[in-house]
């Protein structure tokens, strides 16, 4: 075989990603390890790419899109948009950030002078806070 007619062969990418096309499988893989948790056996696992755009991952953006048209016939979608505005705090809330504010004031001036016990103290009370 001639070298001209070598480079005119497809490189072995491309023959590659059109074997995975033709079979509908990922053709951009990423590789996982994975660790048996018994044996402690790694090895390693190929994983889609999940790509939803068909020039960079043909077969995953077409099972993406089929997993999409799926939930719409099902009724997944949402008919209008979901509310994620805060509730404003409660005057407690209020009350509770205020209190650990001057909990940490005394506690940051317990440590500048040293006293140890009166800081472990605060501390405590200041994780106490935190949980409420």
């Amino acid at each position: 075989m001639s070298r001209a007619e070598r480079m005119r062969l497809p490189l072995s990418g491309e023959v590659m990603k059109a074997t995975a096309e033709k079979h509908g499988v990922c053709v951009r893989p990423f590789t996982m390890e994975v660790g048996d948790p018994d044996t402690g056996e790694l090895r390693y696992i190929g994983v889609p790419c999940g790509s939803t755009v068909e020039s960079v991952c043909g077969p995953c953006a077409k099972k993406a899109k089929a997993l999409r048209m799926a939930q719409c016939r099902e009724g997944w979608h949402l008919t209008e948009e979901p509310d994620f505005t805060s509730e404003p705090p409660t005057d407690e809330q209020k009350e509770l950030m205020a209190f650990r504010a001057d909990l940490v004031k005394s506690y940051r001036a317990a440590v500048e002078t040293g006293e140890g016990g009166q800081a472990d103290e605060l501390r405590d009370e200041i994780r106490g806070v935190d949980e409420e």
